[in-house]
């Protein structure tokens, strides 16, 4: 058994992986995890500096006739990635034709009535990225969007709240850049509120948090 600290970037359905696990609930639902797990409820959303208890993993037998051959198939979890397209009139960006590139695997999609696509991937997927190849989008935004699987921050904290903002098209600013990011979150934040008819305060709130993770998804 360890501790693992988590770093950016990692998931529970990776670091599953790295530690031989092919079930992430196997390590979650470990009772040293409950307070982990409580705080964060994804386990694929998960903050640099989260530890993570990782036990010892358990051998298994089975018993087969001899002299035979059997096979044994191995059940491991895909990692689902969904995205949303929406239009500059925020309404869902319908039968829009994208490539979506993972780890240098190229997949043509198209999106759904929701403007949603929905993918299955590798459990150690890290980065890609997102091209519109629709004949409908201007040359200009026929550049590829940057994928990054596993750095999305958990709601609880500024970084996640920031990053969902900055995803739902909220200038919500970014620390790394000059200028004055509290300011822009704030401002992110009452813009956001004043949209989806919330008190309009510039705090997010158990309220304003909720209505975020559900406008993003998660």
């Amino acid at each position: 058994m360890s501790e693992h600290i988590v770093a950016q970037g990692e998931y529970l359905s990776k670091l599953a992986r790295k530690y031989g696990f092919a079930d992430l609930r196997t390590i979650w639902d470990h009772p040293n995890n409950a307070e982990l797990k409580r705080k964060r409820h994804n386990p694929n959303v998960l903050f640099p500096g989260d530890k993570l208890f990782i036990p010892l993993r358990e051998s298994r037998e089975e018993s087969r006739p001899t002299e035979k051959k059997h096979r044994f198939q191995l059940k491991a979890e895909k990692l689902r990635l969904r995205i949303r397209f929406l239009g500059i009139d925020s309404k869902p960006a319908a039968g829009v034709k994208v490539d979506m590139t993972i780890d240098g695997t190229i997949t043509s999609l198209t999106t759904s009535g929701d403007g949603n696509v929905d993918e299955l991937l590798s459990p150690l997927a890290q980065k890609g990225s997102i091209q519109f190849k629709d004949e409908r989008t201007p040359f200009e935004q026929q550049i590829p969007i940057e994928v990054r699987v596993g750095h999305l921050d958990p709601i609880e904290e500024e970084s996640g709240q920031r990053g969902r903002l900055n995803a739902l098209g909220y200038d919500a600013g970014d620390p790394a850049e000059a200028g004055d990011a509290s300011l822009a979150l704030r401002s992110a934040v009452e813009e956001f509120q004043c949209d989806h008819g919330l008190t309009v305060d510039g705090i997010v709130g158990p309220q304003t948090r909720k209505k975020l993770q559900d406008a993003y998804g998660c």
